[in-house]
């Protein structure tokens, strides 16, 4: 199966408009001749985008909870503590953004509020592996108060999905506290290491958060829109309402909590951990493949099944190698070899995210032969 589908191809005649009554079987096949027009996310070599490969369970349990037609919610735990709430989302960003506002700021305050985040929005510098700079986010937000604005919140990162880098939890905490300021974590990609066995420990720094975002369709082979966000229970997720249907932002919204639970319950947490470290172990014999042969550069090292290099030949102006690096990219993408396709990191690079369960260190090692 090809990466990219049939870039070129041409849709049959007439395929997009219903006509007469056809019979089901043909619809599915008109369907899969459709999605042969884009690219294959669920190809095993397709390293650049963050979404796993949905199981053909969280595709089951989806007809299930059609038909009964329901909306659910959920109240659960990521290292934090007992009084800690959860509901499941499309997304978590947004809500968690409001949920901070309604905690730190009065409505007068809102027009003049800051927020702050590695390279985004009120820009914090990053270090050389991403992370964000703790002593110019002190500076930053001692600037803006002294203008009269008003910092209300630090967007921290388990898990960019551009490095795979993890801001410092802890001290960003004690910032927060120090400040009177709202910790969010952005855990979408990265809080599934907490499922882990190798890298869990890594995740117990969740608990420092007030609120954290954790997308199952990234890491934990659901269909897309399938996320959840928690609090630690100091503010109300609701919108003044006591009924569950009250949480969040969406009001009707499908039983995302039901397909997380089916695909868990049948793979078992055993499982369930080890595909997780399989994923995230396939980068680092990768790495140090890279590492020992000539020409070719690490900018981040490995962390949570991510991977950003590139190829950097001796004598060659900066310039001249980030074109042969989107040139590389754009070989393995026509010849639908692989998607690897590349990202600025402080300058061009390839990047390499292994999420896919039925990736193998075979293909890994054909990957590097391929590349050099």
């Amino acid at each position: 199966m090809q990466v990219f589908g049939h870039l070129r191809a041409v849709s049959p005649p007439g395929i997009g408009i219903p006509g007469p009554a056809r019979p089901i079987l043909q619809v599915i096949e008109e369907a899969y001749s459709i999605f042969d027009h884009w690219m294959r996310l669920n190809h095993l070599l397709l390293f650049s985008f963050i979404p796993s490969s949905a199981l053909q369970l969280s595709w089951l349990i989806h007809v299930l909870v059609s038909a009964f037609n329901t909306h659910f919610m959920l109240a659960s735990r990521l290292h934090l503590p007992p009084t800690a709430r959860g509901i499941f989302v499309s997304g978590g960003s947004l809500t968690s953004i409001i949920v901070a506002r309604n905690a730190i700021l009065a409505p007068n305050d809102y027009p003049r509020a800051l927020i702050y985040i590695g390279d985004q929005i009120r820009k914090v510098p990053s270090d050389d592996s991403c992370r964000m700079r703790v002593r110019a986010l002190r500076k930053q937000i001692q600037d803006g108060k002294a203008k009269g604005l008003f910092p209300f919140l630090i967007v921290g990162t388990f898990g960019c999905t551009g490095s795979g880098a993890i801001d410092p939890r802890k001290e960003l905490s004690d910032i927060t506290k120090e400040e009177n300021l709202w910790l969010y974590v952005d855990g979408a990609y990265g809080a599934s290491a907490a499922l882990s066995h190798s890298r869990h420990q890594t995740a117990s720094e969740l608990g420092y958060a007030d609120s954290v975002a954790w997308d199952e369709h990234e890491w934990l082979l659901q269909t897309y829109g399938c996320g959840m966000l928690f609090d630690r229970g100091k503010p109300n997720l609701t919108r003044d309402k006591a009924e569950f249907w009250g949480l969040g932002l969406e009001l009707t919204r499908p039983a995302r909590t039901m397909s997380l639970w089916f695909t868990l319950r049948v793979l078992g947490t055993e499982r369930t951990r080890k595909m997780t470290d399989h994923r995230i172990n396939l980068v680092e014999p990768l790495q140090r493949q890279l590492e020992v042969l000539p020409d070719w550069e690490i900018l981040t090292l490995a962390s949570l099944a991510i991977l950003n290099f590139r190829y950097e030949p001796v004598g060659r102006s900066d310039e001249k190698v980030d074109l042969v690096n989107l040139e590389l990219s754009r070989r393995f993408i026509e010849r639908n070899i692989a998607a690897i396709m590349t990202v600025e990191i402080r300058r061009v690079a390839l990047r390499v995210r292994c999420r896919n369960t039925r990736l193998r260190v075979e293909d890994m090692v054909n990957l590097i032969r391929t590349l050099t």
